[in-house]
């Protein structure tokens, strides 16, 4: 999975954690709460999505390693993902933007990091 890709699912949970959070000020908490979960499952499984081969006996440890060599990158690049998105809205709090919202914050980091991927 591309840093893209990723930075667009976390951008993506956020935007509609959000909206979700919204909803649940208007409306029944259960419905929210059941959607948030299927959003984050979807999230989860298209981000950890992995085909894992183990050569010689599937023993545990080697299946554990071999199931962490595939995961890891893909924990570390969310981690920054979401570690980039919390600062940048940080940055705009503390700077007191109140002209910009977190949803339009969270677009121009989306644009940013497609610009960084494409140099």
């Amino acid at each position: 999975m591309t840093e893209i890709e990723m930075m667009q699912r976390v951008v993506g949970i956020l935007t509609q954690s959000r909206e979700l959070l919204s909803d649940s000020e208007d409306g029944d908490n259960r419905d929210v709460q059941g959607r948030e979960d299927t959003m984050l499952q979807e999230l989860i499984a298209g981000a950890f999505d992995v085909t894992v081969s183990v050569e010689g006996e599937p023993t545990l440890p080697v299946v554990t390693k071999a199931v962490m060599d595939q995961l890891a990158p893909r924990i570390g690049l969310m981690v920054g993902c979401f570690a980039a998105a919390f600062t940048r809205l940080a940055d705009y709090h503390e700077a007191g933007r109140s002209d910009v919202s977190p949803t339009e914050v969270l677009q121009e980091l989306m644009l940013d990091t497609f610009r960084d991927c494409a140099d």
